[in-house]
């Protein structure tokens, strides 16, 4: 029996804490290439000029997700993620900081598979979906839908 089932518990186990350790060592080195370009920085954010965003059925964007802590990030440009509810389960993503010190913010939606979460989002102002969150400070913020996106609003 231990040969055969148990003994790769262990193995599992050690896997699991070390992906989750390559997921943040993945988030430090992403953001250390953004610091490698030298953006211009303001109030300790770079100033990305064009940012172009998608949205989920569930108003997801990078992969920030509705009701994950991720969301309240505030001090990191990049952050790991390893629960995701969409696989896969880890990721990088930039923080809801940086996207909202981007000179230009560009969403681009289609489908009508995607019309009731835009709507939800430019319509409703819904705060639950990351989206909307997505609100740049100093920038512009550009959606581009097709019909059936924007067959909602």
């Amino acid at each position: 029996m231990w040969h055969f089932c148990l003994r790769h518990l262990n193995k599992l186990s050690s896997k699991l804490v070390q992906s989750m350790t390559v997921t943040a060592k993945c988030a430090i080195n992403y953001a250390g290439l953004l610091r490698n370009c030298e953006p211009t920085i303001e109030d300790g954010w770079p100033l990305v000029d064009l940012l172009l965003l998608g949205i989920g059925p569930d108003g997801h964007t990078c992969s920030l997700f509705p009701g994950h802590p991720l969301l309240k990030n505030d001090k990191d440009w990049v952050a790991a993620i390893n629960d995701s509810p969409k696989p896969p389960p880890r990721r990088i993503t930039l923080t809801l900081p940086v996207l909202n010190h981007a000179r230009h913010v560009a969403f681009i939606c289609t489908g009508e598979g995607k019309a009731d979460t835009v709507k939800a989002i430019i319509r409703d102002r819904d705060t639950r979906l990351p989206a909307t969150l997505v609100q740049p400070i100093s920038g512009t913020l550009h959606w581009f839908l097709d019909k059936g996106a924007a067959s909602k609003l």
